[in-house]
């Protein structure tokens, strides 16, 4: 019994001092704490249009992606199996 009665005052001990500190944030003016206010990010869209530099930079990027893809089809292909032949049927005629 005297090992339960001491959990029981370490629990109860525990719960006092949470409920002291809610107490003490939530009722007392006087201790107000504030949180830290957020700073309002503008839209993308705005970032991207009102910085002309990165705008110049982004685009410049997207057009190099383009060309190179496009100069990546046309490429040509060497190596074993690259030139594609036509396939040739021939009639064979059975041996009797």
């Amino acid at each position: 019994m005297k090992n339960n009665n001491e959990m029981d005052k370490a629990i109860s001990a525990i719960l006092i001092l949470i409920l002291i500190a809610l107490l003490l944030t939530f009722c007392f003016p006087i201790f107000k704490i504030q949180l830290p206010s957020l700073i309002e990010k503008p839209p993308i869209e705005k970032f991207l249009w009102s910085y002309r530099g990165l705008d110049i930079l982004i685009q410049a990027f997207l057009i190099l992606a383009a060309a190179a893809s496009v100069s990546a089809l046309f490429r040509v292909e060497k190596g074993p199996g690259a030139i594609e032949e036509a396939a040739i049927e021939e009639l064979k005629e059975k041996e009797e």
